[in-house]
């Protein structure tokens, strides 16, 4: 700044982000510092790593995975960050980075995806709940829903399966109900889990705010 014969001068720097870009996705190994871009899957409750590789990546780079805030978040290097991948999700994830608070940015990325240790490709799952050490899946069709039991082993083992003639749009359960909801005629369906192998329908309920349903959660 310069009045007359006096002037100040204060050094500084301004940094220029640009925007992010998603170059290259897959798995992370924090030992050797490895970005496997070739491998894209990952296994359910494996506290397993991603990372990210492209332009414009910093230690102020939003993720999010399913519109979830991303956890153990780090700069490996200039272009290259990684993730935890979260532990309670199964199916393809959408993943997200931006440097904007208004997230104009954004870029957007669907290749990772979830699959069970059993085999179970994650792809072919709609949705899931789970319980303790129960875990029930709505396949794609979204007209069938199996139960899965970990309690002793890592490899879920079927239990029982049950069948809809209409579609199924959310699933609950707990360890004496499972409840299921079709939006297409407004109807709410109630299982009685009592004999897990041969779960029984014990009631319907007709309403007009299943429309508005989005989410449900059964307690006890």
């Amino acid at each position: 700044v310069q009045n007359g014969l006096l002037n100040t001068f204060l050094p500084a720097h301004f940094k220029y982000v640009m925007d992010p870009s998603i170059e290259a996705i897959g798995q992370y190994d924090p030992v050797s510092g490895k970005l496997n871009a070739s491998d894209q899957l990952f296994f359910y409750q494996s506290s397993e790593y991603a990372a990210i590789r492209g332009s414009g990546l910093d230690q102020l780079t939003a993720i999010h995975v399913n519109n979830q805030p991303a956890q153990d978040v780090d700069i490996v290097d200039p272009e290259t960050i990684y993730f935890k991948i979260p532990d309670q999700t199964i199916g393809q994830l959408k993943i997200s980075v931006s440097n904007a608070s208004d997230k104009s940015d954004q870029v957007e990325n669907t290749s990772l995806s979830i699959m069970l240790k059993s085999g179970i490709r994650a792809n072919g799952i709609h949705s899931f709940a789970r319980h303790d050490d129960y875990l029930m899946l709505l396949d794609s069709s979204s007209k069938k829903a199996t139960i899965y039991t970990t309690r002793d082993s890592e490899n879920p083992v079927k239990l029982s399966s049950i069948l809809f003639q209409i579609d199924i749009q959310h699933i609950a359960m707990s360890d004496t109900y499972a409840l299921f909801v079709a939006e297409s005629n407004q109807e709410i369906m109630i299982y009685d889990l009592s004999n897990i192998y041969a779960p029984v329908l014990t009631n319907r309920i007709v309403s007009p705010i299943v429309d508005d349903i989005h989410k449900i959660v059964l307690s006890n």
